[in-house]
Order: C-alpha cells, then structure tokens, then sequence
C-alpha cells in the first residue's frame, strides 16, 4: 500500500482538526496575496521582495518586463498556496480516524 505524506509537510502526530485549521488559513492568506497582487496590477506597482531592506517596487511604466515577472511569480504563488491549502483539507478529511 503507497502511503501518502501531507502536502503542507504538517507532521503525522497532529490530528484532523489542526490540519483543516492550517488548511483554511493558508486558504485565506493565498485569497489575501491574490487580492494584493491584482490591486498592485490594476495601479501598476507591485512588490519585489529582497533580502534587503527596502524591498524593491516595480512600476509598470518603467520597468514592463520586470513588472511582467513579478506579476507572473505573485500570481504562481498564490495559486500554490492556494492548491497546498486545498490538498492539505483534502487530505485531513480522507484520513483515518
């Protein structure tokens, strides 16, 4: 029989209830950068995240190429997220009891 891991790598001591509950909230912080990332689109800046501080804005206007990457990697994440989140419920609820 395949034995199957959590998609969140949540450990396999923690019961349902803490998995549908980190679910749900990566759920909603995947729905709240999904609201961000299409705010920053709609004015055109968006964020580039860096290991220094200040992050890095890219406008549209000046710079489309880097703007066009950096909507691309914000809209991938959060789908990611998003499908982790939605794997992990899933996987919550098919777990035996």
């Amino acid at each position: 029989m395949e034995t199957r891991r959590s998609p969140l790598l949540i450990p396999a001591e923690r019961g349902r209830v803490f998995r549908i509950v980190i679910g749900t909230l990566f759920v909603v912080l995947g729905f709240y950068v999904a609201v961000i990332t299409v705010q920053g689109i709609q004015s055109g800046v968006l964020i580039w995240p860096t290991k220094y501080e200040p992050h890095l804005s890219v406008h549209r206007t000046i710079q489309p190429v880097s703007f066009c990457v950096a909507a691309i990697a914000w809209i991938v994440m959060c789908g990611w997220i998003i499908y982790a989140a939605i794997a992990e419920i899933l996987y919550a609820r098919r777990m035996p009891k």
